[in-house]
């Protein structure tokens, strides 16, 4: 059996990120690349259009959710946080997902309408179902002084 000594500087210069590289753009922010299957242009831009909304809205949902993490507060106090936790992942926008889903179906689109009914409608639904469940009226307290 014979020994090998490592470089550890040879080691660390390979594993060194590559900084400073130059790449042509694949595709320019906001331009739709035609592809053959089978929309219209328009069917296609309004879907992509839609998806992206639904992703910044769900990324705004999330921050929300973790802002409010720790501020529940009635009888399940202690087990929405690890619901909204959960929830942050996946998140609640369904009017406007329901919109985006009728009017890619309407143009035919499924690849779009597909991921928006199973990936954000139903989830969500049984989300809202989750919270809802926990949801109480807890009524405000004030400190009152009492003079003596």
């Amino acid at each position: 059996m014979t020994k090998k000594t490592i470089d550890a500087d040879a080691t660390i210069n390979a594993a060194r990120p590559l900084s400073h590289q130059q790449a042509h753009e694949i595709q320019p922010s906001g331009h739709l690349v035609k592809l053959p299957i089978a929309l219209a242009e328009r069917v296609c831009t309004e879907g992509v259009e839609n998806l992206n909304q639904s992703l910044a809205d769900t990324i705004t949902l999330r921050d929300l959710y973790q802002k409010h993490l720790w501020q529940p507060a009635g009888p399940t106090f202690a087990e929405l946080p690890v619901l909204f936790d959960k929830h942050s992942e996946q998140q609640i926008v369904l009017k406007e997902a329901r919109t985006m889903a009728r009017r890619a179906a309407e143009g035919g689109d499924d690849g779009t309408n597909d991921p928006i009914i199973g990936g954000v409608i139903r989830c969500n639904e049984l989300q809202v179902r989750y919270v809802a469940g926990h949801l109480v009226d807890v009524p405000v307290v004030r400190a009152v002084q009492v003079i003596a």
